[in-house]
């Protein structure tokens, strides 16, 4: 099959006559015609616009359109086969928040698996009220506990103040650990050294307390919390110490 390319003076750029089906060559060749078409196309748009050519005003808006489409044209060939993104694009600075159920073992043992199933539940509503009170983002649920989500450290530190008084009321006492840092997006989940890190520092808090990473308390500075600092602490497997601080409970 032929495929004809033509110059069409009234529209200033090109026309492409086909003649069937077109082959692969016939493909190519058009391709490489239309790619060198561009710069001439694009040079003349400013001349048709101020009228320098002397053709009717009307013929600038079709020119400009046939300019436009095949740069976009071009660009999205360019871009369909670009690499993929960035990993660094998918690292975001956020704040985690542990949660965990303490001596959870030993009283599913005691209760034996139905009623502990059913505080469980109980637990899980009480904790996930306080979630939306404060704007919090489920990420997952650790069996006894949460891994969740804020975009600002203070709510996240007013909220572990709640969980761990609510649950309180249940009978239950847990441990949460807060740290800000940067964290790695992986769909809807989040991985990283952050998120060790606020592992970590959760599980050295102890029966109802709220520890938070040096990082935090920094952060929430002039937002009216209140801390006791718990010295410099070796988080497992991070390789240096990290201060760690007690939220107060402001009541």
């Amino acid at each position: 099959m032929t495929v004809q390319h033509e110059i069409a003076p009234e529209l200033g750029g090109l026309r492409t006559v086909d003649r069937g089906v077109p082959d692969a060559a016939g493909i190519a060749a058009g391709w490489a015609v239309v790619v060198a078409t561009i710069p001439v196309v694009l040079a003349l748009v400013p001349l048709l616009v101020t009228g320098r050519l002397g053709l009717v005003d009307a013929g600038a808006p079709v020119v400009v359109a046939v300019a436009s489409g095949l740069a976009m044209r071009v660009a999205g060939v360019r871009t369909r086969t670009a690499g993929r993104p960035d990993p660094a694009a998918q690292r975001v600075l956020t704040t985690v928040l542990f949660t965990d159920i303490v001596d959870s073992t030993r009283r599913a043992a005691a209760m034996g698996d139905a009623a502990w199933r059913d505080l469980l539940d109980r637990h899980d509503a009480v904790v996930r009220r306080r979630l939306a009170r404060f704007q919090g983002d489920e990420v997952a649920g650790t069996g006894d506990g949460f891994l969740v989500t804020f975009d600002g450290p203070a709510r996240a530190v007013r909220c572990a103040l709640a969980i761990t008084a609510a649950v309180r009321e249940l009978g239950l006492e847990v441990r949460v650990g807060v740290h800000t840092g940067e964290v790695e997006r992986r769909g809807a989940n989040v991985g990283g050294l952050g998120v060790h890190i606020g592992a970590r520092v959760a599980s050295l808090a102890g029966p109802g307390e709220v520890l938070v990473s040096s990082t935090v308390k920094g952060l929430v500075a002039g937002a009216g919390l209140g801390f006791v600092d718990r010295g410099p602490q070796w988080l497992k497997g991070v390789p240096e110490e990290w201060r760690l601080y007690a939220a107060l409970d402001p009541a």
